[in-house]
């Protein structure tokens, strides 16, 4: 039996929690999140001290597990149809900002 694990590495609160509170990832790393018109926060995907993150779970996960595998899935992340992609700024390739 193999035993994989599967993350959402990008959610950083759901509006079900209620507030976030102090202990929240939300507040705890408040400088890479986006709170979304939703109410929902994300980790900023683009944002290299998130990538850091997710890198340090990851690494935390397979150095205390027994895992044959990570995936990551996220088929509710904000694409540019929520919000009429007010949430994060779309950049298409060859765009300057």
């Amino acid at each position: 039996m193999e035993l994989h694990v599967w993350l959402n590495p990008y959610r950083a609160h759901h509006t079900n929690g209620g507030s976030p509170n102090s202990l929240s990832m939300a507040n705890k790393l408040s400088d890479i999140v986006v709170r979304l018109k939703n109410g929902m926060y994300w980790f900023d995907p683009a944002n290299p001290k998130t990538q850091g993150h997710v890198s340090n779970v990851v690494k935390d996960i397979v150095k205390r597990y027994d895992i044959d595998a990570v995936h990551f899935d996220d088929y509710f992340y904000p694409y540019a149809t929520y919000n009429k992609g007010a949430d994060f700024l779309i950049i298409q390739a060859g765009t300057s900002i």
